[in-house]
C-alpha cells in the first residue's frame, strides 16, 4: 500500500504538517494552485512577546490575483532579516533557542525568490534536520492533473501510483469520500493529536506555531520522537 498526502508548500509551517511528512509515502506540494490571501503560503504564527503573532514573508506585488503559486515570488526587501532577528530576539531565552534559530538562519540564506520553490527548499531543510526518513516529495505541477478538488486528489493519486490518502480530520466536512472509493483509494484520517510542552509563553499553551516553536522548546530529538509517534 501507497499512502501519499498533498498540501499547499505552506511558510515554516506548524508541526501537524510535518506530522503528515512522517506518515506518508509520497507526499505532493500541490505548488499549481492558486494564491489565496490571508493562506499559511507566506505566513504562519509564532511566539513574540509571549503571543502568537504572524511571521509574514513578504510577497512581490502580484500581477492578478489569479496568479498559480509557482509563479508567485518573494519581494527583495530585508524581510528574511528582520524576521530572524525578530525570532532570535524572542526565543533567545528557550532550552534550544540557538538550534532553531541557526535553522531558521539557514532557511533565510537561501536566495530563491519564487515562492513554492522557497518553501519546499525550508520543508527539506527542517525535514533534514530533524533526522526523520522523508517520503519521496512530488510537485504536483509535474504531473498534468488539471481536475479540481476530491477529483484532483484522485488523479493525483492515481498519477503517482498512490492506494490510500492520508488526509488531515478538517477534510471530512468536505471531501467526497465516495470519489476516493470509486478510484480504489482508501481515506486514512490523520491520528495526530497535537501535543503540549513546555513553551515561552505568557502562562498558557499555544498549538498550532510553526514547528520552530517546537524545535525552539523541546529540541530536534523529542520533535522527532513526537513527530514519529
Amino acid at each position: 500500500m501507497t499512502i501519499y498526502a498533498a498540501h499547499q508548500p505552506n511558510f515554516l509551517p506548524w508541526f501537524g504538517y510535518f506530522y503528515k511528512i512522517t506518515h506518508c509515502d509520497v507526499f505532493v506540494f500541490l505548488d499549481d494552485v492558486q494564491f489565496s490571501s490571508g493562506s499559511y503560503i507566506n505566513r504562519v504564527k509564532m511566539l513574540f512577546g509571549k503571543q502568537p503573532k504572524w511571521a509574514t514573508a513578504s510577497i512581490r506585488k502580484r500581477q492578478s490575483h489569479t496568479t498559480q503559486l509557482n509563479q508567485m515570488f518573494y519581494s527583495n526587501s530585508d524581510w528574511e532579516q528582520l524576521l530572524l532577528r525578530r525570532f532570535e530576539h524572542n526565543y533567545r531565552n528557550c532550552a534550544h533557542g540557538r538550534v532553531a534559530t541557526s535553522i531558521l538562519e539557514s532557511i533565510m540564506l537561501h536566495k530563491e525568490r519564487n515562492v513554492s520553490k522557497f518553501n519546499t527548499y525550508a520543508i527539506h531543510i527542517i525535514c533534514k534536520e530533524l533526522g526523520i526518513d522523508m517520503p519521496e516529495f512530488v510537485l504536483s505541477s509535474s504531473l498534468s492533473v488539471q481536475s479540481q478538488s476530491t477529483q484532483r486528489l484522485c488523479d493525483i493519486g492515481k498519477a503517482i501510483g498512490g492506494n490510500s490518502y492520508l488526509s488531515g480530520n478538517g477534510a471530512s466536512a468536505y471531501q467526497e469520500n465516495a470519489l476516493f472509493a470509486a478510484h480504489n483509494i482508501q481515506v486514512c484520517y490523520s491520528q495526530m493529536q497535537h501535543p503540549t510542552y513546555p513553551q515561552i509563553a505568557d502562562g498558557e499553551f499555544y498549538p498550532g506555531m510553526s514547528i520552530l516553536d517546537t524545535i525552539a522548546n523541546i529540541g530536534l530529538e523529542t520533535t522527532k520522537k513526537l513527530l514519529m509517534g
